[in-house]
C-alpha cells in the first residue's frame, strides 16, 4: 500500500483480461497478486499460441525491462479472475538500480523463468505426454496451496503443453486412476494426499 502514492494501482481482472498487450511501449511492470495468467505470442500471419501459464505471485514485464525493450514481445492474459499490482517501469527500473532488496527479487525471478524454461524443455523432449501433463500439475500445486483446483480451461491446458485435447482427456483419466489427481466439476483438483503421490511420481521421472 505504501507504493500507491507513488503511482502504483491494485486492479482487481476478470478472466479473459489482456493487461500486457505485444507490441505496446513497456510502460508499466506488472505484479500477479491473485489469481492465473497466461502468456501468448503471436505469429506473422495472426496465429497465437500459448507459451506458459503462471499463477500468482509472479511478475511480468521485468524481462523486456531488463533488456531495455521498448515494446512488449508477448500479450498476458488473466486465465481467472485475479488482482494485479501495476507499477510504473520508471519507478520499477530506479528500484531495481538503487535497491538491492529489488534487484534481488529481480535475480530470483529470472533465475526461477530460466530454470522452468529448461525443465519444459528437458520435458517435452525425454517425457511421454502424459508424464509432461503430470509435471505441470506437481509445478502448479508447488505454487499454490492445497487442495489445488486448476482453475484454466482444459483446452488452455492442451495448448501450453502442445497435446491434443482428447489425448489431454485420456491422460487425466490414466493420472486419475493412478490416484494423482481428481476431477470436480470438469477442473482438475489434487488433494493433499495425492500431492505427495504426485510429488513421488514426478522425482522418479527425473
Amino acid at each position: 500500500c505504501g507504493m500507491l502514492p507513488l503511482g502504483c494501482r491494485i486492479l482487481d481482472a476478470p478472466a479473459d483480461e489482456t493487461f500486457i498487450r505485444c507490441g505496446f511501449p513497456v510502460d508499466k511492470i506488472w505484479l500477479l497478486l491473485r489469481g492465473h495468467a497466461t502468456v501468448q505470442c503471436y505469429g506473422p500471419q495472426g496465429t497465437s499460441i500459448i507459451q506458459d501459464s503462471f499463477c500468482a505471485p509472479q511478475l511480468f514485464g521485468v524481462i523486456e525491462l531488463v533488456e531495455h525493450q521498448c515494446v512488449f514481445s508477448a500479450s498476458v492474459v488473466t486465465a481467472a479472475p485475479s488482482q494485479l499490482l501495476e507499477i510504473p517501469a520508471l519507478l520499477f527500473n530506479r528500484a531495481m538500480n538503487e535497491d538491492l532488496r529489488v534487484a534481488r527479487i529481480v535475480i530470483d525471478d529470472l533465475a526461477s523463468l530460466a530454470r522452468r524454461n529448461m525443465d519444459t524443455i528437458e520435458a517435452h523432449g525425454l517425457l511421454c505426454p502424459r508424464d509432461t501433463l503430470a509435471l505441470y500439475l506437481y509445478q502448479c500445486c508447488q505454487q499454490s496451496a492445497l487442495p489445488y483446483t486448476c482453475c484454466i480451461t482444459r483446452q488452455t491446458v492442451a495448448a501450453l503443453l502442445r497435446i491434443n485435447q482428447r489425448s489431454l482427456y485420456r491422460y487425466l483419466n490414466q493420472l486419475c486412476a493412478m490416484g494423482l489427481c481428481s476431477s470436480l466439476n470438469r477442473k482438475t483438483v489434487i488433494t493433499e494426499e495425492q500431492f505427495a503421490r504426485l510429488r513421488t511420481y514426478c522425482e522418479t521421472l527425473n
